[in-house]
């Protein structure tokens, strides 16, 4: 899977210089951007990094009642976040690809009966073309590259199957290296927050040369002055926590994807 951070960016986030950096750190380091990764992908519920994608919706069958509360599969939820669910509401015209933006689609394919056979499903049933059976909610061009930043795929003929996981969608999603940088860089300043925060945290605790663990801080001596700390409240404090700071929560919260709730 491709990075959110490249080499050079992990390095920055970790305060190390590039040409003086030892192979045990540089070890320490890939660990702490796989990790932070992984918590930053958890956490926002997507994948940011460009990729081919396979999905099947509808993932999640949708209530009566809760249909009748949306329309054209808007929900408003709070702090004014609107959401969309990955299967249309109430109409079935919508459905919202899980890895957005969309820069294009390689295939859709709907077979309401592809679950009833044994493994793997039966994709070869309707192939629909773009234009006379869907459309994406293409916004805008850059450089000749259009992009679907909401990631809506909408039915024009008829309306999506709602036979659930009836629709394989096979598309090019999540952002190119360049636009993450433009487009997104509070997502990936994050990102190079918490990488920073677990490589700290994996330097203290790991094995020094002797054979002994490093830990945390519990005293600390300058010029004649010396303070100690309780051990256990460091620990828990400043310890090896695998989890995102308060601040980087913060910087990710306007990319959480809230729609894996709603059948997303």
């Amino acid at each position: 899977m491709a990075s959110i951070l490249n080499r050079a960016e992990c390095l920055i986030a970790a305060g190390l210089a590039a040409g003086n950096v030892s192979d045990v750190d540089l070890a320490t380091l890939e660990v702490a951007r796989n990790a932070a990764e992984g918590l930053v992908r958890d956490f926002i519920g997507w994948n940011p990094v460009q990729q081919t994608y396979v999905e099947y919706h509808p993932d999640t069958p949708q209530a009566t009642d809760r249909d009748q509360l949306v329309d054209e599969g808007y929900w408003e939820l709070s702090n004014n976040n609107q959401l969309i669910s990955s299967f249309g509401f109430g109409n079935q015209q919508c459905l919202r690809v899980r890895n957005p933006p969309i820069y294009s689609v390689t295939s859709v394919v709907e077979n309401p009966n592809a679950w009833l056979v044994p493994s793997p499903p039966d994709f070869s049933g309707t192939v629909l073309a773009e234009g006379p059976d869907y459309q994406v909610n293409w916004m805008e061009s850059v450089g000749g590259q259009r992009l679907c930043y909401d990631g809506l795929v909408y039915r024009v003929t008829g309306v999506w199957t709602s036979a659930r996981r009836g629709v394989q969608l096979t598309y090019v999603g999540g952002y190119s290296a360049a636009h993450l940088q433009q487009r997104v860089p509070a997502l990936k300043i994050a990102t190079m927050e918490a990488c920073g925060k677990l490589f700290q945290e994996l330097v203290a605790f790991r094995k020094r040369s002797g054979g002994f663990d490093g830990g945390t801080v519990v005293s600390e001596s300058l010029e004649g002055h010396t303070v100690s700390y309780d051990a256990q409240s460091q620990r828990s404090s400043t310890g090896l926590q695998y989890a995102l700071p308060q601040g980087v929560l913060r910087m990710l919260e306007p990319y959480v994807n809230y729609n894996r709730f709603l059948g997303g």
